[in-house]
């Protein structure tokens, strides 16, 4: 009889001794999973600043242009795509999906278009693209501009909310 007790409790001791292990092995990896995902995190940010200062090493100061998009939310509009004209030649375009426009209605922006321009007067041609909610489409152009060579540039194609009958309106703003 006292060898059955002596069993059971080993027996116990050995599952309590299992089950401890278990849960300090759960929380093992469960420490290792976060310091992991904070490893890539910090990776992707030092990604994204490696990239940044390659693309200042290569494109001079003086002549760098950045082209922004931001939205005013509105129930009656829905922004489909932005396209950018500089001196006749289409240099970027872009179609929204409703995850970027839900960013964009948040206080996002988005970058159109980061590159250089030869110094000199440039005329700058945004064509905005969208759709009302009875299906209509809707078409803008913005034209305006720019001298560069003078520093960096930083211009923004702001769409503000129009209303039921009022058509949202588009317009430039230079960042200084």
């Amino acid at each position: 009889m006292k060898q059955v007790w002596t069993r059971l409790l080993l027996g116990g001791l050995c599952i309590a001794a299992t089950a401890a292990a278990a849960s300090t092995l759960e929380a093992t990896f469960q420490q290792l999973d976060a310091e992991a995902e904070k490893a890539l995190g910090e990776v992707l940010v030092l990604g994204a600043e490696m990239a940044l200062l390659e693309e200042s090493r290569t494109i001079p100061l003086n002549n760098r242009l950045e082209v922004l998009v931001s939205i005013e939310p509105s129930p009656f509009f829905r922004l489909e795509a932005v396209q950018l004209q500089v001196d006749g030649k289409t240099v970027s375009s872009y179609t929204y999906t409703l995850n970027e426009l839900t960013a964009l209605s948040s206080g996002g922006a988005h970058s159109l278009f980061r590159g250089e321009l030869p110094a000199g007067r440039h005329q700058l041609v945004a064509v905005l693209l969208g759709r009302f909610p009875e299906d209509a489409e809707f078409k803008r152009e913005v034209a305006f501009i720019l001298v560069s060579g003078s520093g960096p540039r930083v211009m923004e194609l702001r769409v503000e909310s129009g209303d039921e009958k009022t058509p949202p309106g588009f317009f430039v703003k230079e960042w200084k």
